[in-house]
């Protein structure tokens, strides 16, 4: 299927519609929509290219090359939005990106789509693209549920040091709860693809000539490959990040960045002094050593 220069160009004037609702009715949104569609035309420009790249030059070196950026990328933006700094969980992150995508890509290449020869060339850059992006969110909510973990309920974890639990049983607890946040925002993503939103893959793999049964079955399993993809990640960068973000003491490192951690650290302080402030005032309940009135 082919989109002619005539199609493309009334397909952009679909563009206008939105525009005008908006300056009709005041949303004060325009500017807001102007700078979506920049970042869209921006990302799948730069997206096209590389799979153009990718076809044209039918390099394996490129393609892997292509793939390791997406991992980058994909490390990158999930510390974005876990809030968390950049230095301290990017590296232990990409390991784990890296090794679940390299796991899972191929199983789903070789075995999966059986790909052999040149198609394993061709189906990298896809299959990685998927895989990387699909990572991005259920990655950020496990790192952020982990380190949170550890930062408000540090009590726990310290109780468990403190009664002769070793640093990895001490943090089991909270990498189950890492692993089963990344678990619910994919699951909530399989449950609401139908339903709550079109199964792109579906609709577009049929678009492209794909017959409607393996387009269906590509919608579903690439749902499980990215599944497991997230899973092999998070468990890999938080047991690289139980010698990496801890010091000698076992104690926690600064991981979440400036003004999304610090203020609930200075709450807590906060209520801590005036808890202890309270229990040093006197406080006598003998109604009659109470002054009378």
């Amino acid at each position: 299927m082919k989109i002619s220069l005539l199609g493309i160009v009334l397909g952009l004037v679909l563009i206008a519609f939105p525009i005008f609702i908006i300056v009709q009715y005041r949303l004060t949104l325009l500017n807001r929509y102007v700078r979506s569609i920049v970042r869209l035309l921006l990302s799948v420009a730069v997206i096209a290219l590389c799979t153009f790249m990718s076809v044209s030059l039918h390099s394996l070196a490129f393609n892997i090359l292509l793939a390791l950026l997406f991992c980058v990328f994909s490390a990158f933006m999930s510390v974005l939005k876990s809030r968390l700094k950049l230095g301290r969980t990017f590296l232990p992150l990409l390991a784990g990106i890296v090794a679940g995508a390299i796991v899972v890509g191929l199983y789903f290449i070789f075995l999966v789509q059986g790909a052999r020869g040149i198609q394993v060339s061709t189906l990298l850059i896809p299959v990685y693209g998927l895989l990387t992006g699909g990572m991005i969110e259920a990655n950020a909510r496990a790192l952020e549920t982990y380190y949170s973990g550890l930062r408000n309920h540090n009590q726990l974890y310290y109780y468990l040091l403190g009664n002769g639990c070793t640093h990895a049983k001490a943090t089991e607890y909270f990498v189950r709860r890492g692993l089963q946040a990344s678990l619910v925002v994919v699951c909530k993503h399989m449950s609401a693809v139908v339903f709550a939103a079109a199964p792109s893959i579906f609709f577009v793999a049929v678009m492209g000539g794909t017959d409607v049964l393996t387009a269906a079955a590509l919608q579903v399993l690439l749902f499980f490959a990215v599944l497991s993809a997230s899973l092999i990640a998070v468990l890999v960068a938080l047991l690289i990040g139980r010698r990496y973000n801890f010091d000698e003491y076992n104690k926690l490192k600064k991981v979440f960045r400036s003004g999304s951690g610090e203020s609930q650290e200075q709450q807590s302080a906060t209520l801590s002094e005036s808890s202890l402030s309270n229990l040093s005032a006197p406080h006598d309940t003998d109604p009659a050593n109470q002054p009378q009135e």
